[in-house]
Parts: structure tokens; sequence; C-alpha cells
């Protein structure tokens, strides 16, 4: 079970649960836990705790601290550990859980074992479980005591096991262990005995000899006394040629690895875990570790490095073979076997020709050793299957590229890039720490265009480290190039390009092809349906092709039905695709799939936003028809995954000589109500002025228009609307000279939330006016809806306050019946302001309020969001609520600084600093407000001179409570998406 407890006495002592070390304490509190545990089943009084702990010396609380330990190791290990008895404690541990007691157990069965070879493996897995010295840093005379038989059990054990590797014909790989453990144990004749047998059978008689006379030496000069019969025996058999033969000859344990890397980095969790798998080796079935990666991710460095740090667990040797999986003629079974079999002695007059048969002999001779196996760069299952063994003591360590699932590995390692912390580290250790300590920046964007991968660095790092007067800043700006990137990463016989190469060789046409077509887009990874429109082949096809590139390690998958490339493997398929690919066929791939993004934004349109009938209409026609989207909740789903792949592939077209800006416009034209579900304000403003250049470039003034439009949008939504105010007018002048009347109305919409945001209400209700009537011939009863929202706000703002209650109430009624839920939640924000103004506070939290419950039950997180918060919090002020308003305004604040809203964080700021000041906090209140005049005169809002004064670094903690601030921002939150502020400012 994985929350099992287990505990530790042969070092360290330690408890877990599982894989979770628990903390136990200092010192006289494992101490405590350690008597408990040596005594498992039997009583510990309170007495004989308390002698084990402090003997003839302790405090005078002693019995108190005795409980509080154990009051901790109860609350630690749990109630149930513990079994209630009087006058003392006993731990109720099962069988098997104790390291120390587990010991005990395996050696007495490898005593009771008539087989040497049983007695031996025994043996050393007893001993494979001591860590140490035993109740290491345990103080007190008990631990002390225990200490010693610990030590004295485990030598013996020692002694034990060699004996019955010398039966087994071992003796040549004892003499070292020999010569080391009676060097520390002068006086120990069984190890002596043992190391005279040794050296006798290793043919080294005249070094036997010697050592029995410097053992009698030592005895007569140390205890006055002759050498034991056991050890005299020993000597008469090597006088008189008499010594017994072992039971087996011994060959020399094979010792094939290749060297360990010096400069190994990083894969510590990786490196562990695979490590407790090989070193289990020897219960149990047969282990096998699997380790993928793409080409370069130092697969072979790592199963070296790993076999170097186990090859200690595998006394009877190490065997490595490279298969030569990928990029040359791989090698045959049989010749593999064939020299495994000679290096474990098989002489070649003795191998079988039938293949069968010689797998067979090879694991006949492998059978009841302890052999750490290497498989190197494998090609698939079926080069692998016959040269693993069928018993256990063996482990094997396969790598290649495809991960090989049908071996049913013990243990499967996939490696991908180094982190950035470690790639670091690994260009710090090829070029020098005080390079890359002297160019931090130019280092990290070293390692991230080498997309941390192994190989990558290493060369660039070999080539860095063969000119000394480069500066990392020069190797980085060459890789940013992407048309250079792979002929810098070359260094000797080495070379990104070349290992990436050798997975693509071997594939099928049509695998090979799909490696090419689906490296096309920058997007930063791909769904199926997108891969199959590439591809140009159903999608089940098109799954089971990703499927397979997963596999091979040519591409990863990040989450179900995700997709991607590493980096270095993109920009290789990228040129295969350039010379393999006429022109006409990668750019028909990206226009397939630009139409059917576009398909899906009026799919998605369809089923999310009500009313929006007449935008789908202006959209462009497309060949597909889209993926299926049941519902919001889908389309909600759909956009969160596909938001920066639609940018992506709308920025990449636009970039093109002959853009298709059509198509790229009403892409992100029928996003623009929907933007605010995904606030990657950056990426979509980037691809906005993309297509806006590009549809400038060709003359055509539709797509420029809307483009245009949207930017502007974008400025207002990253709270810049003097910059979104001063393009609009040329917006605005393309969508009329196109004769787009939808766009015209949008722009005006947007014309009078801007009006709005700069405190010219009047304007703006004239601006909304016409947006309306352009809107009601359009048909498009939601964005009339929307406008007749935000013109009620104006109308506030103007002092008709019935007039705007009436218009915001309609507004409400158009939404709901249209479904609209998240639009009546923007008009109950709107009729909330509206109700501030008019001075009933009461009201406007009520409708805030019922704005909340709808923007929380449509999990809606966009600006509107955060500056219907920051009105809640205005209203609840006003209300004489300041805890309330506390609440809501700090909730504005993270809502909107994740957003990127300065003028809505400024004004959120301000809210909360008003709120903080009325409970009492005028430090934390001055604070608030320094940094909302800041956001606020970044954003060059007008509005930054209303916390001017408060946020002074004179106003002081105690000048009293902070006057309200002018309310000059008539509105709330956008209606619907980010299209406007509406009566937001």
């Amino acid at each position: 079970m994985t929350d099992e407890l287990r505990f530790e006495l042969l070092g360290p002592v330690r408890a877990w649960r599982g894989a979770i070390e628990l903390a136990v304490g200092g010192p006289q509190q494992r101490a405590v836990l350690a008597v408990l545990l040596l005594r498992r089943g039997r009583l510990a009084t309170v007495e004989e705790l308390v002698d084990a702990v402090w003997e003839t010396d302790p405090p005078s609380r002693a019995v108190g601290v005795l409980r509080t330990y154990v009051s901790r190791l109860r609350t630690v290990l749990g109630p149930d550990t513990f079994r209630p008895t009087a006058g003392g404690y006993l731990l109720d541990v099962p069988a098997g859980r104790i390291d120390a007691e587990l010991f005990a157990d395996r050696l007495a069965t490898a005593r009771r074992s008539a087989d040497p070879a049983t007695a031996a493996e025994l043996a050393h897995r007893a001993l494979a479980l001591w860590q140490g010295e035993p109740l290491a840093g345990v103080p007190g005379p008990y631990a002390a005591a225990q200490r010693d038989r610990l030590a004295e059990e485990r030598l013996a054990a020692v002694e034990y096991r060699i004996e019955a590797e010398l039966l087994l014909g071992r003796h040549a790989r004892l003499v070292g262990e020999l010569a080391e453990l009676t060097a520390r144990h002068p006086l120990r004749e069984g190890l002596r005995a043992s190391q005279m047998l040794a050296l006798y059978r290793s043919g080294r008689q005249g070094e036997a000899l010697r050592a029995y006379a410097d053992t009698q030496d030592l005895l007569v000069e140390e205890l006055g006394a002759d050498p034991g019969p056991a050890l005299r025996e020993v000597h008469r058999q090597i006088l008189t040629g008499t010594v017994p033969t072992p039971r087996g000859p011994e060959a020399a344990a094979p010792a094939q690895l290749p060297a360990d890397v010096p400069d190994f980095t990083g894969r510590a969790a990786e490196t562990q875990q695979a490590g407790r798998v090989l070193a289990a080796a020897g219960s149990g079935p047969m282990r096998l570790v699997t380790v993928s990666g793409p080409g370069g991710a130092g697969k072979t460095t790592f199963a070296l490095h790993l076999a170097h740090r186990t090859r200690a667990e595998f006394p009877d040797g190490q065997l490595y073979v490279d298969l030569r999986g990928v990029g040359h003629p791989a090698r045959e079974t049989q010749a593999v076997l064939a020299g495994f079999l000679a290096a474990l002695g098989v002489p070649v007059d003795r191998l079988p020709d039938d293949p069968a048969e010689r797998a067979a002999l090879y694991r006949s001779t492998v059978a009841d050793r302890r052999i750490l196996i290497v498989l190197d760069n494998a090609r698939d299952a079926a080069q692998v299957r016959p040269l693993l063994p069928g018993t256990a003591g063996c482990a094997v360590l396969v790598t290649g590229r495809a991960r090989l699932v049908e071996l049913h590995a013990s243990h499967a390692v996939h490696l991908e890039a180094l982190s950035d912390r470690d790639a670091l580290d690994l260009l710090g250790r090829i070029v020098g720490r005080d390079r890359t300590a002297a160019e931090p920046g130019a280092a990290a964007d070293l390692v991230r265009l080498c997309d941390r991968l192994p190989l990558a660095v290493r060369i660039v790092g070999a080539r860095l480290a063969a000119r000394p007067g480069w500066p990392i800043a020069t190797v980085a700006a060459r890789l940013a190039d992407e048309r250079h990137r792979l002929d810098e990463l070359r260094a000797g016989d080495l070379a990104v390009e070349a290992t990436i190469l050798l997975g693509y060789a071997p594939l099928e046409p049509d695998v090979a092809r799909a490696v090419r077509l689906l490296a096309l887009p920058d997007a930063g990874s791909l769904s199926v349906r997108a891969a199959a429109v590439l591809l140009g082949v159903p999608e089940p096809a098109a799954g089971a092709t990703l499927e397979r590139l997963v596999d091979l390690s040519l591409l990863c998958s990040g989450a179900p039905g995700r997709y991607h490339y590493h980096d270095l493997v993109r920009v290789v398929a990228r040129k295969l695709a350039a010379d393999a690919e006429p022109a006409d066929v990668r750019s028909g791939a990206l226009l397939a799939l630009l139409d059917d993004q576009l398909a899906a934004v009026k799919n998605l349109l369809r089923v999310s936003v009500p009313g929006s009938g007449p935008l789908v209409e202006q959209l462009a026609p497309t060949r597909s028809r889209g993926p299926v989207l049941a519902d919001r909740a889908a389309a909600r789903a759909w956009l969160a995954a596909e938001h920066s792949v639609l940018l992506a592939t709308v920025s990449q077209v636009a970039a093109w000589p002959e853009p298709p800006v059509g198509p790229a416009a009403d892409v992100l034209f029928g996003l623009r109500d929907t933007l605010d579900w995904d606030h990657r304000w950056a990426e979509a403003t980037h691809a906005v002025r993309a297509v806006a250049a590009a549809a400038a470039r060709v003359g055509d003034a539709r797509a420029e228009g809307r483009a245009l439009g949207l930017t502007c949008t974008l400025l207002q939504a990253r709270g810049l609307p003097a910059d979104a105010e001063a393009e609009l007018p040329k917006a605005r002048r393309r969508a009329l000279a196109a004769g787009d009347p939808l766009n015209v109305a949008h722009i005006g919409r947007l014309a009078g939330s801007l009006a709005m945001s700069m405190g010219r209400p009047q304007q703006a209700a004239a601006l909304w006016a016409e947006a309306m009537a352009a809107f009601e011939e359009a048909c498009d009863r939601g964005c009339v809806a929307t406008v007749l929202a935000n013109r009620a706000a104006a109308l506030a703002g103007l002092g008709r306050f019935d007039d705007a209650l009436d218009a915001g109430e309609r507004a409400r009624a158009v939404h709901r019946e249209l479904g609209s839920a998240e639009g009546e939640g923007h008009a109950l924000h709107n009729l909330g302001w509206i109700a501030r103004r008019a001075g009933r506070p009461d009201h406007a939290v009520e409708y805030h309020r019922a704005s909340l419950a709808i923007f929380r039950a449509e999990r809606y997180q966009g600006r509107g969001m955060g500056w219907m918060l920051l009105r809640l919090g205005e209203a609840e002020l006003d209300a004489g609520r300041p805890v309330d308003a506390t609440a809501s305004a700090t909730e504005s604040v993270a809502l909107l600084r994740t957003l990127g809203d300065r003028v809505g964080l400024g004004q959120a700021l301000g809210v909360l600093g008003r709120a903080l000041a009325a409970t009492g906090d005028r430090a934390a209140a001055v604070n608030c407000w320094r940094e909302g005049h800041t956001a606020l005169a970044l954003a060059g809002s007008p509005l930054a001179a209303d916390l001017a004064e408060l946020a002074r670094p004179a106003a002081g903690v105690d000048a009293g409570p902070a006057a309200p601030l002018p309310d000059r921002s008539p509105g709330g939150g956008p209606p619907r998406g980010p299209a406007e502020l509406a009566a937001a400012r």
C-alpha cells in the first residue's frame, strides 16, 4: 500500500508513510522512537524509557518531557500506532515494517538455505537495507548498546555472505573487499580465513600465507593467544594443497560500461526513481527500465550515469551494447548474444547456431546472477526481447527514441528538455560559471534557443569554450535567426540536425509527410482536428499518426488531445518541408487551417453570443463546417484551448507576400465579443496590428478597417483610452470606404464608450444613439441592447436618472429575452452605477450583487467583472458597509491587475483605499492611493488628479477619514466583452 508506515533504524532513525518521510523530531524524540521500535510488541515502561534516553542524568521534568515526545509521535504516526497500556507505551507495528527486523529475517532465511547462491543473494538483500551507522545521531546509553549489537550483526552477515560467495567460486572479486575488511577488523579470524582462501584461489598463495603470519603475530601481541582452530585449518589446507574446490568456476565479471560523463547535470528525480527500481533487482521478477526521448535529449548519457551509480548492486558484472536502432543497420540479435556469452565466459565452440537455442543459452548463463544489462539505442521491442533475462537478479536498462510500451517495463523514463536551471548549470560547467554569471541574460537566452536540449547546450558550450574571448551574447544572437540556427548547432562530429534526422529517416512516407506539414503552423500546440485539416485526412487517422509520432519522440503531448514540437525538432521539420513540399502545398495547408478556424468562430458565436446572427452573416464564407460546439460551455472550452492557435495563425499568414487578409481579419472580428474570455491582450494586439498592416499593404479597406477597429478595442481593454481614441478616426474612415456598415456601427459603439471614459457623457449619448440606429438597421438586437445599456449610463451622467433607469431596464429585458446571461449581468452592473449616482446606494448594491451572481454562475472573469466589483465597493461604501467594500475592492484589484487594465486598477485601488481608511487602516489606504495614482497617470487618465492629493507622502496616518473621491467617471464595466468600457469609467 502506498500509505503504509515503515521505519528505518539501520542508519538515521526515520519514518515513512509511503514515499513521504515523516518528521519524527529531534535526537531525543528519535531515541524514544528507537526504543519503542526495537521493543516492538513489548511494553516499555516510563522508567525504562527515561533510563534509555538519559540514564543517570535525567532532567527534573523527564517524565513530562517523555510524555510530550510520545504525544508528538502519536500525532505524526497516527493514534492507531500506539496500543493503550498501563504504566508505559507499546508501539503496534505490523511485521515487515522495520528495516532492522527485515534484516534479521532475511539473514535467518539465508542461513537456513542449503544453496550457496540463494544464501548469498538473501544475505546481499539483507545487507542492502543498511544506510550507514545504525541509530545514527541518537543519544543515550540504550542506543549506544543497540548500536554495538546491530553493528556486530551486520559484520556477521558480511562474513556469512562472503563464505557463501567463496563456495560459488567468486574469490577474485572478493579479494579487494576482504583487504579492506581485515584492515578495519584485524582480529576477526573469520574474515582473515576468507581472505586467505580468496587469495589462494586467485593464485596468490604467498600473500595468503603472509596474511596468516601477520594475524598470528597480532594475536600473540594483542591477546597473548594463537589463532583458533578454524584459521589454523585453512592455513594447513593451503600448506598441503588440499583447499576444497568451489562449486562453480569463476569467470571474470564483465565490466563493459562506457565511461560516465564528468559533467552530468540535472535529471535528479528520474535518476533516483529509476535507481530504486534497478537496485531492487534481487527481489521479485526481472527489473526492466526503459529510457525514451527525442534525439539530443541525453538518453545514452543518462543511462550510463544511472548504470555507474548502481553498478555496485550488480557484482556479477555489467554488459553493454549499442543496438544502433537509428541511423545505421541495426545490430543482429545473434551477434549481440554471441558477444554477451563470450563476455560471460562461454567458449565460442559452445554457441548454438539456432537463434532460439542461443537466446536460451544466454538466459541460462545469466540465471541466478546479478548482472546489469544496458541495451542502448534500441530500434523496437522485437530487437530487445531476445536479450532479456528470464529470472530475477538481473536488471535491464533500455534506451531508444520509441517508448517501447510493448515491453511492459518495471519503470519507464521519458526524457524531455532540461529545466532552465539545469540547462544553465550544464552550460556553466562547460564554459565556466564565471562566464555565465557575467552574462546571465544572454546565457538564459542561449539555453532557451537551444530548446534546453542537452546535446544543443553541449554543442554551443563546446564552441564557446573553444572561443574564450567571445561574448555569450554573440552566439545567442546567431542562434536567434531560425534560418541559421541549425548551422550554429554543429561542433566536430556533433550536430543537432543530424541527430534529429536519424529519427526521421526510417519513417514511412505518410508519417514523414505528417512530420513536415504539422511543423508549418507557428502555433505552440495543435489539436487532433487541426492536424487532420493540415494533413487532409479524417480525424481518427490524424490521431493515430500523432500518437505514433509521440511514441517515436518526434512530437510531445502535454495534455490529452494536444500535441507540439520541441523547438529544434520544428526547425528541422520546417526545413524538410521547404525542401520536400511545394510552396502551394505548404500555403494550402495553412489556408485550410485558417478556413477551419473561421468556421469554428462562427459556430462559437452561434452557441455562445445570443443574437449574433447578423455578425455571423457578415463574416467571410468558409469551405469547412468547423468543429461541432454543442453549447456555451463547449465553446468556452474550445476557445480556451485554441485562442493562442488562432492568433498565431492569423499573425503568420499576415506576413505572407500575398496574405489572405479577409478571412484573417474576420477570425479576429468574429472574436470581438469573446476576447474578454481569454485575456491575452498583447497577443491579440500583435495579431490585429499585423493584419491591419497586411491589409493596408494589399489595399483591402474592409479587412484594414476591421483590424483597426479591433486595435482600438484592445487599446481600451488595456486601459489606454486616449490612445484608442487617437486611432479610431482612421478605423472609421476605412470602414466607411469599404462600405462595411456593421463595422461602422461597432466603431460608433466604441467611440461612445471612449467619450464616456474621457468624461464626455453628452457626446457619448449622441454617439451611442447613432450606433443603436445602425445596429437596429442591421437587425442586431444583441448589440442594440448592449448600446442601450451604455446609453443609460450616459443619461445618468447627464443627470437624467429616471430615463437612465428605464433604458437600463429595457436593455436588461432584451438580453434576458435573447438568453444572454452575461449581457444581463452587464446591464445590471450599469443599473447599479445609475442607482448609486441617483443617490440610492442600497438599490445600487442590490443591482450589483444580482450582476455578481450572474457572473459567478457564468464563471465570467472578464474586465466587466473587475469593474462591477469596483462599483459594488463604491455602493457599499455609500451604504455604510466599509468591511464589505474592502472585500469587493480587494477582489477587483486582484482581477484588474491580472488583466492589465491600468485605468480600472487605478480606480479600484482608490476605492480600496477609501474602504481601508473607513475601517481605520489609514496607512494601508495611503499605499493604495499612491499605487492607484501611478496606474492612472501611466494610463494618461484625467482621474489621476483625484488621487494625487491623497497619494502625497505627507498624507498622515492621523488625518482622519478620507473624503469620497470625486465621481467624474460615469459608468460601470463593459456590457459584453472588452468592446467598450460602457459606463465603466
